[in-house]
């Protein structure tokens, strides 16, 4: 498939806190010149045509997509109204995040070109917050979804998303969590983890695996679970 697109968060090369999603100091593609200002220069589509961006959430299929779909509307109670979709890149995923809960959905991501890719409607918002910290109130969201985002964080800045969701998520709320969990080495723009390295980094979420991998590639894992009352905030 043609990888054109939707981002998550961005990485410079080698051992940087960016393993692959948002702007290069930034975002990946190793010329040390922040992803912002080359965007600027040649033209969004041109840089991801390049390839100095790939967004690995492009290689899932659209029967795979329908799947992680069905996995996420078992788990909705019906009272869902307001959701995040974290690192959302230009918002590919984000419109049927709004459908699925019938709500107000907020996309946020690092990358201001991505996030000026994306198409507001009457329930979707986007927003760049290129700190990382997401705007929006403590315990205000139902349903936050990060397809693809935190394996393309390191260090601070994954602990900083760790706590930016834990922060926003309503005791109750759902957390959707979709990751390629290969057993291949890390690259510079992604760190490849077990799902149970997932589970380990949300104690306070009780995500379970929806489903079986196949082999193939990506080995597309769907983790979900909920905040416990006593741990949210």
């Amino acid at each position: 498939m043609v990888e054109t697109g939707t981002p998550g968060n961005p990485n410079p090369p080698g051992n940087s806190e960016h393993s692959g999603n948002s702007k290069d100091a930034g975002h990946p593609g190793g010329s040390g010149v922040p992803w912002n200002r080359r965007a600027e220069r040649i033209g969004l589509r041109d840089l991801v045509n390049a390839k100095t961006y790939i967004d690995p959430s492009r290689r899932v299929t659209a029967r795979q997509w329908d799947a992680v779909c069905q996995c996420i509307q078992k788990k909705l109670r019906g009272d869902e109204a307001r959701g995040l979709d974290f690192y959302c890149g230009s918002g590919a995923f984000t419109a049927d995040l709004a459908e699925m809960i019938g709500g107000e959905v907020l996309g946020i991501d690092s990358s201001l070109p991505l996030i000026h890719e994306a198409t507001s409607g009457p329930n979707l918002r986007f927003v760049p917050t290129p700190d990382g910290r997401v705007p929006a109130s403590n315990r205000s969201i139902d349903v936050v979804m990060a397809n693809h985002a935190l394996s393309g964080l390191r260090a601070r800045l994954l602990r900083r998303a760790v706590e930016e969701i834990g922060r926003v998520l309503k005791p109750g709320g759902l957390l959707v969590l979709i990751e390629d969990t290969a057993e291949l080495p890390d690259t510079e723009h992604r760190v490849y983890r077990a799902p149970s390295e997932y589970v380990r980094l949300f104690p306070q979420v009780k995500l379970r695996s929806m489903n079986k991998p196949k082999a193939q590639r990506p080995r597309l894992s769907v983790m979900i679970g909920r905040m416990m009352a006593d741990e949210a905030g």
